[in-house]
Order: structure tokens, then sequence, then C-alpha cells
């Protein structure tokens, strides 16, 4: 197995990266060859909002693009709310691809609660 992450940038605008890779053979629970990479860029955009973009590859000779994600968020002293919107292209037996829209509410001092839709 083999990983590799990295992060560069201030907080107005960074770039981050994952990547791992694990051989067939180096698993006992018969998991095929992983190779795969994840990109997200994240900004501040001033001292209230924040907005970060995201897209995990399958790097193996059949893949693609496995997760798509945008997320923007508010946060002040009381409260933070989040938007996020994701497309999963994974696709197994019983997983298809599929699209979902979370929207969470966090009361900094109560809890939080969310609601997804898709």
């Amino acid at each position: 197995r083999s990983a590799v992450s990295f992060r560069a940038g201030p907080a107005a605008f960074n770039v981050s990266g994952d990547y791992f890779f694990i051989d067939d053979g180096a698993t006992t629970g018969g998991f095929d060859e992983r190779e795969e990479l994840t990109i997200a860029f994240y900004t501040q955009i001033n001292d209230f909002w924040s907005a970060s973009l995201r897209t995990r590859r399958d790097m193996t000779d059949n893949g693609g693009s496995l997760l798509h994600a945008l997320q923007v968020k508010y946060e002040d002293e009381c409260f933070v709310l989040i938007a996020t919107a994701k497309r999963s292209f994974t696709r197994d037996a019983d997983i298809e691809p599929s699209d979902r829209i979370l929207f969470q509410f966090i009361f900094k001092n109560l809890g939080q609660t969310s609601t997804t839709a898709g």
C-alpha cells in the first residue's frame, strides 16, 4: 500500500490532494488493485464565507470519475450553514451513480440538524 498527501497555499486559496495505491496482491480480502487520486480546491472568501470543490478519480486502466463535490459554507459566531452538492459515479452490484444535495444547519452551542435530497 502506498499513499501520498499534500496541501499548498494560503487560507485565501489552497489546493490539496491525496493519492493512494493498493496492489491486488497486498490484500487478503479478494479486493482488486486500487489507485485513486483526490484533488480539492478551497477558498476562504471573507470572514464568514468559504467554498470548496473536490474530485476523486479512479486511476486504474478502466477508471474514471468517482465523485465530484461542491460545498459552500457560512460561519459566524452563532451558527454554521453548509450546502453541499455531490455527484457519485460509483457503480457496483446494488450501487448506482447518484446526485445528492445536503443542507446542514449547525447551532454552535446547541447541536446540529441536516436534511438531504437526491
